[in-house]
């Protein structure tokens, strides 16, 4: 009997390059497994998906993407697959794929044929091109301690905010510059969950203020701070944050 899978057409999968794989990989046990009980992967299947599976393609990129590297891509989703069976190709460093690769690749991402699936492997949601990304289910394997405790983010995650303290936070942390897009991608993860929470309890005004914190903070990782200038990139975001709810 073919195996039933819940997976999305596309996914990207944030975290680091192991976590990523990892994840991409069990999505896969999944489809591919035959064993009932096989929980912990060990099964002859399993091992296989971990080296090499004839129904997966994957795809590292030394550097930037280019179109002939996705050419294996287009030949093989020509190819009807039979029902219940599944196909995946996986995009590690999909942060590298160039606007003219994106573009090639949109319309398979969007409607592949049956049994086809997009995995995309990246360190940070935000570096990945945004037509790509709007359409794909997003999966999130970690987040870093040291961002995810960082006092003054928790402005950017509620309503009721002290100005004050909100600047002397930010003040004594001194956030990094190369940190601002995944402090950026764990902001937009907090919002898109409760955005779903509201819609879900059909709290429609805060599911309408979830959208435009998301919709700003989007649109902020579109334009990074300049070397040195974190602090005041923070400022801003929080001064156009009141104005946004």
């Amino acid at each position: 009997m073919k195996n039933a899978l819940s997976v999305a057409p596309a996914t990207l999968i944030i975290g680091t390059l192991e976590s990523t794989k990892e994840r991409a990989q069990n999505l896969m046990q999944q489809a591919f497994c035959k064993e009932q009980n096989c929980a912990s992967g060990a099964c002859s299947n399993c091992k296989n998906i971990h080296i090499a599976h004839h129904q997966a393609l994957w795809i590292s990129p030394e550097k930037k993407y280019t179109l002939d590297i996705l050419d294996p891509i287009s030949h093989k989703i020509n190819f009807s697959l039979d029902d219940g069976d599944h196909f995946f190709f996986v995009l590690e460093k999909a942060d590298l794929l160039t606007p003219a690769c994106a573009n090639s690749l949109l319309k398979m991402v969007e409607e592949p044929p049956h049994g086809y699936h997009f995995l995309f492997l990246a360190s940070q949601a935000q570096l990945v091109i945004s037509t790509i990304r709007s359409r794909c289910h997003t999966i999130y394997t970690h987040q870093t301690t040291r961002i995810a405790s960082s006092h003054f983010l928790r402005h950017f995650m509620g309503n009721t905010v002290s100005p004050v303290l909100f600047l002397k936070e930010l003040q004594t942390e001194c956030p990094e510059d190369y940190e601002t897009p995944e402090r950026l991608d764990l902001l937009i993860k907090h919002w898109s969950e409760q955005h779903i929470a509201h819609l879900l309890e059909q709290q429609l005004n805060e599911a309408a203020n979830a959208q435009k914190m998301i919709t700003l903070l989007q649109q902020a990782a579109q334009h990074a701070p300049m070397p040195g200038s974190s602090k005041i990139f923070w400022r801003d975001l929080f001064l156009r944050k009141d104005n946004a709810l």
